[in-house]
């Protein structure tokens, strides 16, 4: 009985695949885990809103955090990496 939900998981994952949706699904974890990736501090100032070919757009509180946000792009980019499981997001716009 236990082997049901592996083989219905497995074929929605075929069906995501088959479909091109897969990677969409990979890249929109990071919109909703976006709190979780950079933190209570971070998550206060910003929004992850949307993954538009591959790059994740975020709306930044304001110049100065979008300044700071900047130099922390390749380590954020790494926790996305981490906490998502895939390298599907490249880029991270701040607006």
């Amino acid at each position: 009985m236990s082997a049901a939900p592996r083989q219905i998981g497995n074929a929605v994952g075929r069906i995501l695949h088959s479909l091109g949706l897969s990677r969409k699904i990979e890249q929109y974890k990071a919109v909703d885990l976006w709190p979780a990736i950079v933190g209570e501090r971070l998550a206060r100032v910003t929004t992850a809103e949307r993954v538009t070919d591959g790059k994740l757009v975020v709306h930044v509180a304001n110049a100065a955090w979008r300044n700071e946000l900047t130099f922390l792009k390749q380590d954020i980019l790494k926790k996305i990496a981490a906490a998502t499981g895939s390298e599907s997001i490249t880029d991270i716009i701040f607006r």
